[in-house]
């Protein structure tokens, strides 16, 4: 029996930005650089160098996903508190792994899976639920 040879790199980004495609423009484009950004693990690139550009990279795109929030009055206090939580624990993971070590690999995997897939996309859904309410307001005029 053939064993699966893991997607990487360029397939793997694709894959997730498949998978994971919110259908906010801005916000999907942020997560592809994340995407590849973790990808840089499967390049054997050290998790300090990796943890440290995500650290930098998150920062802005969460800024961006708390502005577009804003923009579109949903409260996002919570969601706000998770983007705090994740740059916590990335530079807790930078002081600590030179080498992507399971609970990294781990740790990236889950924001993967749980914050974009879970916390980000109801955020996607309320900002269009606002946007179709505003377009109905506007329209009854």
């Amino acid at each position: 029996m053939a064993t699966k040879t893991p997607i990487t790199g360029a397939a793997l980004v694709a894959a997730l930005c498949k998978r994971y495609n919110l259908g906010h423009p801005e916000i999907d484009a942020q997560h592809r650089r994340i995407f590849e950004i973790v990808a840089q693990a499967d390049e054997g690139k050290p998790a300090a160098d990796i943890l440290r550009e995500l650290f930098a990279y998150a920062g802005d795109h969460f800024t961006a996903e708390e502005r577009i929030a804003e923009e579109h009055n949903v409260d996002n206090e919570e969601h706000v508190k998770a983007h705090h939580a994740l740059l916590d624990r990335i530079a807790a993971y930078t002081c600590e792994s030179r080498l992507m070590t399971p609970l990294v690999r781990q740790f990236l995997v889950d924001w993967v899976t749980t914050h974009i897939d879970k916390e980000d996309r109801e955020l996607v859904r309320s900002i269009n639920v606002g946007i179709r309410i505003q377009d109905r307001m506007e329209h009854n005029d």
